[in-house]
Order: C-alpha cells, then sequence, then structure tokens
C-alpha cells in the first residue's frame, strides 16, 4: 500500500502524521520499537507495515473510541425520539370515526344529576351511580360502546385504542411525558440497558461515514467532472454516503423500536437484523423499500443546511463571523431552527416507514414493537404524511401514570403535532450548543488579548 493511497483511505484520521510530518515528537502515540529492522518491508510485501502507516494506529484506535463514548452518551435521549415518532397516537377525533365511542362531557363542565328519590327495582340492580364516582373513564372523555371480543382459540382481542385490558405487557402508553421521562418508562419496561438499544449499528454508521466519505467524493469527482470547492458536489457525496449507509439506519430503527421480551424478540442484533431482512423482504429493500424517497430527501436536506448554513448567514443576513461574532451566533440558530422545521418531518416519516415490513414470505416471529404503531400500513411518503396529520393531530385527552388528568396545552390542539414529536429537545439542544460555542470563542478571544 502507497503512502499516498494510505493516506486517501485514512483521511480523517492523518492528524498524528500530520505531527510526524512536521517534525513535532509524537511518541504518546507511536509505539516505541527498539530496532529498526521492525520497520524493513520488502518491497513484494504488501502485508508489512511502514512507519507512517504505524502512525495512524494508535489515532485510529482513539477516533473509535472517542465516537463510541460520545455516540453512548447521546443514546437515550436519540431512542427516547425514535420511540415517540413511532408511536401511533390517535386524536380523539379519529377514535369518534373509527372506533364506535361517543363522547362524554368533562368532569368540571358537567354537573352530576339529582338523584332521584323513588328508585326503581331496575335502577338498584344496575346499580347507578349518578354522581361518577366509581367511574373508571377519568383520564380520558371517549367511552366505548363495544364489549370484548375474543378470536376463534378464546383470546381476547383488543377493541381499540383505549382498550388497556388487553394491551401486550411488552407495550409502553403514549409516551405524553418528556424526554426522559420516555427513557424512564423504557428503562423500567425493558431493564437498564433498553436506552442504548441499536447503539452498534450508530457506531458502524458514524464509523463508516468517516471511512467513506473520502473515497466516495473522489469517485464522484472523477467520474462527472465535478469541482471539489463547490458546495453543490459536497451535498451530492453527503447525499450518496447517506443513501449508501442507510442500511445502518434501517437496522437501528428496527432494533430500537422492537421489544426486547424474548418471546417476541424477532432481531437479536445489528448483522442479525440484516440477514433476516435479506431473507425475508429481499436484498432490495435494504434500499429501495418505501423508507427509499424520504432517505433520498431527508439527507439531501441535511446536507444542504450543513454546508451553506454559513453562506446562509453571510449573504442573506449579512453578518460575518468575525466581526460579529454574537449575532453571527443567533442568526446561525435561527437558520438551524428553520433546518429543524424542515426535517423532522421527513424524519418521523421516514422512521415510521422503516418500521413497515413488506414481504411475500413472513417469519416466525412477527415484528413485535415496544410502542403501538398503526395497524393500517402507509402506502408512501404523502400518505404518511397525510394519515398522520388527520389521523394524530388534533386535541388528545392525555393520561399520567396513575391514570390522573391532564389539561389540555395550545400544543396538543396543534393538528401538526404528530410531524414534530421531539422538537423542543432538539430546540434546547440548538440553544445550548450555540450558548457553549459562544463561551468557548470568548475564551480564545480573552487568551489571544492576554
Amino acid at each position: 500500500m502507497t503512502d499516498e493511497a494510505f493516506q486517501t483511505h485514512l483521511n480523517p484520521f492523518a492528524s498524528a502524521l500530520a505531527l510526524h510530518e512536521e517534525g513535532i515528537p509524537v511518541e504518546s502515540t507511536v509505539p516505541y520499537f527498539p530496532s529498526e529492522d521492525l520497520f524493513a518491508a520488502d518491497e513484494n510485501d504488501s502485508s508489512r507495515l511502514t512507519p507512517k502507516e504505524l502512525v495512524y494506529l494508535p489515532c485510529l484506535q482513539q477516533q473509535l473510541y472517542m465516537r463510541l463514548s460520545s455516540g453512548a452518551r447521546v443514546s437515550p435521549l436519540e431512542v427516547a425520539n425514535i420511540l415517540k415518532q413511532v408511536q401511533f397516537v390517535p386524536s380523539d377525533a379519529y377514535l369518534i370515526r373509527t372506533e364506535k365511542v361517543h363522547p362524554v362531557e368533562d368532569r368540571e363542565e358537567a354537573e352530576p344529576p339529582e338523584p332521584s328519590i323513588e328508585g326503581s327495582e331496575e335502577e338498584d340492580d344496575e346499580q347507578v351511580d349518578p354522581y361518577g364516582l366509581t367511574d373508571d373513564t377519568s383520564y380520558t372523555h371517549i367511552q366505548h360502546e363495544v364489549s370484548a371480543v375474543a378470536d376463534a382459540s378464546g383470546y381476547l382481542m383488543r377493541n381499540g385504542y383505549h382498550d388497556d385490558a388487553t394491551k401486550p405487557p411488552f407495550q409502553l402508553p403514549p409516551l405524553d411525558g418528556s424526554t426522559w421521562a420516555t427513557v424512564g418508562e423504557l428503562a423500567r419496561l425493558e431493564g437498564f440497558t433498553a436506552p442504548w438499544k441499536g447503539q452498534t449499528a450508530a457506531w458502524l454508521y458514524d464509523i463508516g461515514e468517516n471511512l467513506v466519505s473520502p473515497n466516495v467524493e473522489s469517485l464522484l469527482i472523477d467520474s462527472f467532472n465535478l469541482r471539489d470547492d463547490s458546495i453543490s458536489t459536497a451535498v451530492s457525496c453527503q447525499t450518496v454516503i447517506g443513501v449508501i449507509l442507510s442500511p445502518l439506519e434501517l437496522v437501528r430503527t428496527r432494533l430500537v423500536v422492537q421489544t426486547k421480551n424474548p418471546y417476541h424478540q424477532k432481531y437479536k442484533g445489528t448483522f442479525n437484523c440484516l440477514r433476516i431482512i435479506v431473507e425475508e423482504e429481499g436484498l432490495m429493500s435494504l434500499y429501495f423499500g418505501r423508507h427509499f424517497v424520504p432517505t433520498i430527501v431527508y439527507h439531501g436536506i441535511v446536507a444542504f443546511f450543513k454546508f451553506s448554513t454559513e453562506l446562509i448567514v453571510e449573504n442573506v443576513f449579512n453578518v460575518s463571523a468575525e466581526t460579529q461574532p454574537l449575532a453571527f451566533a443567533l442568526c446561525e440558530f435561527a437558520v438551524n431552527v428553520v433546518q429543524l422545521g424542515i426535517t423532522m418531518p421527513l424524519e418521523t416519516i421516514r422512521r415510521r416507514l422503516q418500521c413497515q415490513i413488506v414481504s411475500s414470505t413472513p417469519g416466525e416471529k412477527a415484528f413485535e414493537t415496544v410502542v403501538e404503531r398503526s395497524v393500517i400500513p402507509y402506502t408512501g411518503m404523502a400518505d404518511c404524511a397525510w394519515r398522520i396529520v388527520t389521523e394524530e393531530g388534533g386535541t388528545r385527552r392525555q393520561r399520567g401514570r396513575k391514570g390522573s388528568r391532564k389539561p389540555k396545552s395550545w400544543w396538543s390542539s396543534w393538528g401538526l403535532r404528530g410531524l414534530y414529536k421531539g422538537f423542543k429537545v432538539r430546540l434546547v439542544a440548538q440553544a445550548t450548543l450555540m450558548i457553549l460555542n459562544a463561551v468557548l470563542d470568548g475564551l480564545e478571544i480573552s487568551e489571544d488579548v492576554q
């Protein structure tokens, strides 16, 4: 392997090599060998490592560890966000249309009827409770009119979304709380390691993106005669890389959403999930499933904002990072908020389409999920977006842990609420990152002045 080829192959991890070429001691990163004969490599022997190649190895190990640890720190928040995006939480209006239910007035608004003095025998038999003291529907204003239904084997079947009596024990309730509350609910149900489900697939995606990026970029530039300093070239390369590595995103989504119950768990790990998907759904389903179109659009928009945010701030807002650092940070934060407003619906749609299994030869185990999904599959990107708005948008009575009622909020009455689950957490993260960058920039300026 030549030096140039090796440098191109491991370009992201070339910091130690740069120190070595500048003459700076790198004993902390380069292993010490007492004999120079160990470096002597035969020209015909490609298995021996050259001194430059040995410089890369400790740096590569350090980068792998750093990416694994950083991914593990944010994994619980990402897992909670994925579960919220995938969970099907219908609105009250949708339940009224589809489940043969009728609305009941709120307890605070309705006055209790006066008890009858002359009670009949029928009222005594039915044990009428005029004040609703024993009513068990305090958490919702939807009351069912249908009774329990059993299948051919005699097992009870769920009548609707609020039928908690026959709800699978491995499923979470509606995730109405905060992100950390969702992490706690998941840990109590599936164990302490549950918030790190799918971490291996996420780590492989992160490493693969850094290793594949230089090769894909050089291949596209040479094949299509593209400019290497153009934003369109960078956006195209980043989009292609995202599509190439999209099977790992598909695997991670399914590993996160599936239940860890040993009797219902379908996928045992990252590579087992890849094998089962290929066997049941075909090799082409890894890329050209119903999630293919939103994957391209999502990665294209993310890449566009990644490489053009600075130009947008400088040209649209006429703000420079050197002369107006604070104003530049605020404008950059505004652009990032716009990016969230565009990409979060695409991410939600993509997650839900990734959880749909379209197979003519289904396996022995069904894909049982830790959150409830819609029983009606989505046919595509537009159908998924429309149904999320019409089925999950609008008012819905929220429930606490013990069935206590919570007041309605303006956020719950917004029709697009289902497309922006986790938006608040992302917004807080962007604001925190902006503040930290501003503090670090201020410290660097003060050091330069001293």
